[in-house]
């Protein structure tokens, strides 16, 4: 016991020391497709600490000395387990480490088990075979039944890396950072309203490695910065509160989202369920279903939270989702639900959340939930600012108050009225990045006898051209930008209360302007940035 003891305290010495510290960065990819394997979970050997990968497969391992990091077990289901040395890791680059999927079928672990396994190989092949006659359907309510019972009903808490961006143009804006503890009182208690579920942070931090930018920042409304074909009610809360509220396991007899509102009462009812292929975790047989919105000829309704909303579901939006089930005791893994508009070309909102066993219960691993949003930039259009007539030229130089789109400057879209006649446009020339020249055909005289003064009787009608960042003439540049809140469980603690001691975190308050707490050694946990200041990972699209 004492040299465990002593094992994780230099674990924690170690990675505790910010001074002077060099750190390394692993990918982790499929063997197969070179695709980045997401979400894997990352675990010290001999500790109950560990990271999770990003949607990338990447994450980062400060240390002082290399000597004293422990291996690595990293597993994601799908793929087979691997432990890592990082002795034999470099830190001057990205170390690419590959996962190979996991094509074990269940008489491969029934082959290889051992004489003492037999029993309980016969076991798991009788409960696999059971749930391969069950109806896809049938699964998933027993899941859902079932919640209360796999999930911890006592005070516990998980502390791990908490972070909440945007993305725009594939890039990230305004990363928030912190090490946060979420308390929690347990499976039957309301996971906001419950005066012990509360959230303390021990550090909290605007990296400005990454790009800041303010409008995205600022709240939503209805003029300059709005969720299209959707709203998020959190009671008025802070992206953490948001983040909780979108959990519909842990809040499986609440309202959460469109369309699964409450999951014990409308999540089967609202979809359609087919069972997909059976993989196995640490010899644990877990089903994968997929599941869809069940169509109906309703009225269009996307209010996340409201009494009166079970059972809508509008056909402009589309679902896909999956919903990962053990069959030994039908407990939660992965739930991840994705709504679109019905061109699927960018999502308008998406929840994906892992359990992982501890002992005998289910325990949050991560969730992560993003939506999209609107920004319409800045309060000066795009436009012409001055008109000037050459009578010499019989031509009009107009310029822009910004660079204009080359590709969109044609005849057609340029007209020119006097007195309201109709002048006959020649062509439409570039004179330089601004401004263009409205030459007149030859034989028109409509504008012999014009002169400065004259101007005001001038009409001008342009449309259709654009300036160099896609802004449309007289009209407000839209962007489509996703805003993310992420939370990365690091260490589960089984058994802990509510520590009265601590400053907690507001549920409606601006996260910047929560009290940190020095209570705990934040160089135990890791800031798991991103290794890249844009998105690798083929994903959301966010070209308007």
């Amino acid at each position: 016991m004492k040299r465990k003891l002593l094992f994780v305290l230099c674990l924690i010495l170690t990675l505790s020391n910010v001074f002077s510290q060099e750190e390394l960065k692993i990918q982790l990819s499929n063997s197969e497709t070179n695709e980045p394997v997401s979400y894997a979970t990352v675990r010290f050997k001999g500790s109950s600490r560990g990271l999770i990968a990003d949607y990338y497969g990447q994450f980062r391992i400060p240390y002082k000395d290399l000597d004293s990091v422990p291996n690595l077990l990293i597993s994601s289901l799908g793929f087979k387990s691997i432990e890592i040395n990082p002795k034999e890791l470099k830190s001057e680059v990205i170390s690419i480490v590959k996962m190979v999927p996991q094509i074990e079928t269940l008489e491969t672990i029934i082959l290889n088990a051992s004489n003492n396994d037999k029993k309980n190989a016969s076991e798991l092949s009788s409960i696999v075979k059971n749930g391969k006659k069950m109806l896809a359907k049938e699964i998933v309510v027993k899941a859902i039944k079932l919640i209360p019972k796999n999930l911890s009903n006592n005070h516990h808490s998980t502390v791990g890396y908490y972070r909440d961006y945007q993305i725009v143009n594939n890039e990230y804006y305004n990363l928030n950072e912190a090490i946060l503890e979420q308390f929690d009182k347990g499976i039957t208690s309301h996971k906001t309203l419950e005066r012990y579920n509360q959230g303390a942070f021990y550090s909290f931090k605007q990296n400005r490695n990454f790009q800041i930018d303010t409008v995205l920042a600022k709240a939503y409304n209805e003029a300059s910065k709005f969720i299209e074909n959707a709203t998020i009610e959190a009671f008025g809360g802070n992206e953490l509160t948001i983040l909780n509220i979108h959990n519909p396991i842990r809040n499986y007899n609440r309202k959460s989202f469109s369309y699964v509102y409450q999951l014990n009462e409308d999540f089967v009812v609202n979809h359609v369920f087919n069972k997909k292929d059976i993989q196995f975790i640490d010899d644990e047989p877990i089903v994968n279903i997929s599941f869809t919105t069940r169509k109906r000829k309703m009225k269009k309704h996307f209010n996340h939270i409201q009494d009166n909303a079970a059972q809508k579901i509008s056909n402009l939006h589309d679902v896909d989702g999956i919903i990962s089930i053990s069959l030994l005791d039908f407990s939660i893994h992965d739930f991840s639900y994705t709504m679109y508009d019905s061109n699927k070309l960018n999502p308008l909102f998406n929840v994906k959340i892992e359990y992982r066993r501890y002992e005998d219960k289910m325990y949050l691993n991560y969730i992560t939930f993003n939506n999209r949003f609107i920004i319409e930039e800045g309060q000066d259009v795009f436009r012409e600012i001055s008109a000037f007539y050459d009578k010499e030229l019989n031509a009009f130089e107009v310029k822009f108050n910004n660079e204009i789109d080359k590709s969109t400057i044609k005849t057609k879209n340029f007209k020119v009225r006097y007195k309201g006649r109709q002048a006959f446009i020649k062509d439409v020339e570039i004179v330089s990045s601004r401004v263009v020249r409205i030459n007149i055909a030859e034989f028109d005289d409509l504008l012999t006898n014009v002169y400065p003064n004259d101007m005001a009787d001038i009409d001008f009608r342009i449309r259709k051209i654009k300036d160099v960042n896609g802004a449309k003439i007289y009209k407000r540049r839209r962007v489509v930008a996703y805003q993310f809140r992420e939370f990365f469980v690091q260490e589960v603690f089984h058994d802990k209360k509510l520590n009265k001691n601590l400053s907690f975190i507001s549920k409606v308050r601006p996260l910047f302007k929560a009290p940190l707490n020095k209570e705990l050694d934040v160089g135990s946990y890791i800031i798991n940035s991103p290794l890249e200041k844009r998105r690798l990972k083929p994903g959301i699209n966010t070209q308007l």
